[in-house]
């Protein structure tokens, strides 16, 4: 199921892999670790999927993730959470310079909810602390009904997000409930969301010249 599966590791380091034909690329489960240049394609849920506290997953390639014919697997390219048996909390974490693209979107995928990134505590009310976002690229994510199922490019909940910056979102970007984002410089978004009421100002999310994004569409679910 797992390509390379990890639980109460330290000091570890993840690189230079090709990973491919199984459920989860990999999952990695401790404290310090770093996850770079790895090659993750053709799997059947998570690309990365991480319960870790001080991680860098930096300069993956990940592609390919859909859904074998009567599984009922979510698909996201790098997903972070909390699991409510495990003892790491998802903290002091860097996303950088990965390329995700094509997640649930070969046709055997149908409705089924797909993110490229996911970042959510995964526990209402809880929120993971100081993840910084920068620098990468997500695409063709998703093709399910709306109506049915959750598809995004990047979606964030429940988490603090310092920095979002320099990151081009071919997709919708989805900020919902629990979500706090400092800085939010120098993007290119297609459709940004958001869900509850956002800092303005100096760490604002709101389209202005200060900042140096750019969109296609905002859609603002409630004023702020």
């Amino acid at each position: 199921h797992f390509g390379i599966y990890t639980k109460e590791c330290n000091t570890l380091e993840i690189t230079n892999n090709e990973i491919y034909d199984c459920r989860i690329g990999i999952q990695l489960h401790g404290d310090v670790a770093t996850v770079s240049n790895n090659h993750i394609h053709d799997v059947y849920s998570d690309g990365i999927l991480v319960h870790a506290k001080n991680a860098d997953v930096t300069d993956n390639h990940i592609h390919d993730l859909k859904r074998p014919d009567g599984k009922g697997y979510h698909l996201d390219g790098i997903q972070f959470y909390k699991p409510t048996w495990s003892a790491y909390y998802p903290e002091n974490v860097t996303i950088r310079r990965n390329r995700i693209y094509n997640v649930g979107v070969d046709g055997n995928s149908p409705n089924t909810y797909a993110q490229g990134m996911l970042i959510n505590s995964g526990l209402i009310g809880t929120t993971i602390q100081n993840i910084t976002i920068t620098d990468n690229l997500v695409y063709n994510v998703g093709d399910a009904d709306p109506a049915v199922a959750a598809v995004a490019a990047v979606k964030i909940g429940w988490s603090a997000i310092p920095y979002f910056e320099n990151n081009t979102v071919d997709g919708l970007l989805d900020i919902t409930s629990g979500a706090d984002i400092g800085i939010f410089a120098n993007n290119i978004v297609y459709q940004c969301n958001i869900n509850e009421t956002q800092p303005d100002g100096e760490g604002n999310v709101a389209n202005t010249p200060d900042y140096h994004n750019h969109n296609i569409v905002w859609d603002f679910w409630v004023e702020y």
